[in-house]
């Protein structure tokens, strides 16, 4: 939709020469279909996932949020590629910090891959908002975050490059 965790995506895999593979649903999401994927808490069909997490040391995957949960395309990948992962990682970028998210992030992804992530950060749109606007969830959930703007975000992004030998470097 806003495309801010792509955007993360690109900058962190230029920083660390990592490879990318974008989790693609088959049927494209309508505004109903949407809706009704997270009330349903399906799992989409998506399109076949060509590299493989046996030849990389660490995965590091990102997706967003709805509503607390991870992404349900993000779901099926994690479902298809349990048995093949390694050490992994799971990075958002997603509105806003909600008591509990961390927790349930980490008990999806206990869920849904059998192992324990060896970091989970999350990185909130909503810090980016202006204060009077931020208790506007569609303000928040519209926001495209810009490439220069993830410098309000420096202290998660070196963490982030840390867990991967990447330097922690201001941004």
């Amino acid at each position: 939709r806003t495309g801010n965790n792509r955007t993360l995506a690109n900058y962190l895999a230029d920083k660390i020469e990592a490879d990318i593979e974008e989790i693609i649903p088959v049927r494209k999401f309508k505004t109903w279909g949407f809706l009704i994927d997270i009330i349903k808490k399906s799992k989409p069909k998506i399109s076949p996932i060509v590299k493989n997490p046996e030849d990389y040391d660490h995965v590091l995957f990102l997706a967003p949020l709805y509503d607390m949960g991870i992404a349900h395309p993000m779901k099926s990948a994690l479902v298809k590629l349990k048995h093949l992962l390694g050490p992994y990682s799971f990075v958002t970028f997603c509105g806003y910090h909600r008591d509990e998210q961390s927790e349930h992030i980490h008990e999806e992804l206990l869920k849904l891959t059998g192992r324990e992530p060896a970091f989970i950060q999350e990185l909130h749109v909503g810090d980016l908002v202006p204060e009077e606007k931020r208790a506007n969830v569609m303000v928040v959930s519209r926001y495209v975050v810009k490439e220069e703007e993830l410098d309000a975000f420096s202290d998660s992004i070196s963490n982030i490059l840390g867990q991967f030998g990447g330097e922690p470097t201001k941004l």
